[in-house]
């Protein structure tokens, strides 16, 4: 028994080891908390997505979103149009008119993506 000694003197060792490394933070590491790394979106002012019902021509956007001064609309994809306006109603308008045509199966604002939060002038990081 005297070949084991060695292996069970190792096993001791490693094991007080770990134990002692995950006892060193002590009461400070159960009231840790994690940091928030979400990252918010901002709305962009003006600019909704629209997803039309198949086959429906474009102009239906133009006719229901026209008094809004359309800057620009731009297909994305799949029925999907980045439309700009000059004068921004707001989300609960746009939704109380595309309840008025079936065609337009949806409409959202488009959202700022950000990897990094913003930075505020003078702040400390």
């Amino acid at each position: 028994m005297t070949y084991l000694r060695p292996a069970y003197t190792l096993v001791f060792v490693l094991a007080t080891m770990v134990t002692g490394t995950s006892c060193e933070h002590g009461e400070d590491h159960k009231n840790a908390t994690l940091q928030d790394f979400s990252t918010p979106q901002d709305k962009v002012r003006g600019e909704y997505l629209v997803t039309l019902s198949a086959g429906t021509d474009v102009r239906v956007i133009t006719n229901l979103y026209g008094q809004f001064g359309i800057q620009e609309m731009k297909h994305v994809g799949n029925s999907v149009f980045l439309v700009t306006l000059s004068d921004d109603p707001g989300q609960t308008r746009m939704d109380e008119l595309r309840a008025q045509e079936s065609r337009i199966e949806a409409i959202q604002p488009n959202l700022a993506y950000r990897s990094q939060p913003k930075l505020e002038p003078g702040a400390e990081y």
